[in-house]
């Protein structure tokens, strides 16, 4: 037997619940993976401090050499910097001055890095400082200078 009209069995209007509750359910999804278009930029954030200055690229064995490092300051108020050298590979090579005073390294396997004392720098200032560098053995040494100050 059929039927035709509002006299539907329970069977027939469960299962066309069912289809309208999984459409309704699938719209919904639908409707949460629509995206917007995608922003995207570029952010330049200024540096509080700056540093200016290089290393000879040759040294002569025992000999000490001086190159001057500029830390330039970008803020208004005065800041307490230093200066970190680092040299790759120079375990116990290479005595270093940072400002006229004698520094010990702080060295593991890949190298040393050498600390400077602290100095002020004052705002929109620049202060010159004087790394001094003297080779004890012969090779090739990658370098780098930065400035911190807090």
């Amino acid at each position: 037997m059929s039927v035709v009209g509002p006299n539907r069995s329970w069977a027939h209007t469960r299962a066309a619940r069912a289809l309208v509750v999984v459409l309704a359910s699938s719209s919904i999804v639908a409707a949460a993976l629509i995206g917007s278009n995608l922003l995207t930029g570029r952010i330049t954030v200024d540096e509080e401090i700056g540093i200016t200055g290089t290393l000879p690229t040759t040294f002569v064995l025992g000999e000490n050499h001086v190159s001057t490092f500029t830390v330039v300051s970008y803020t208004d108020n005065a800041l307490n910097a230093y200066l970190v050298l680092t040299i790759t590979g120079a375990n116990g090579t290479a005595i270093v001055t940072i400002a006229g005073n004698s520094i010990v390294p702080s060295c593991d396997v890949s190298g040393c890095a050498w600390t400077g004392l602290s100095f002020s720098l004052p705002g929109h200032g620049s202060v010159p400082v004087d790394v001094g560098i003297t080779f004890s053995v012969g090779g090739e040494f990658a370098w780098s200078v930065q400035a911190w100050a807090s």
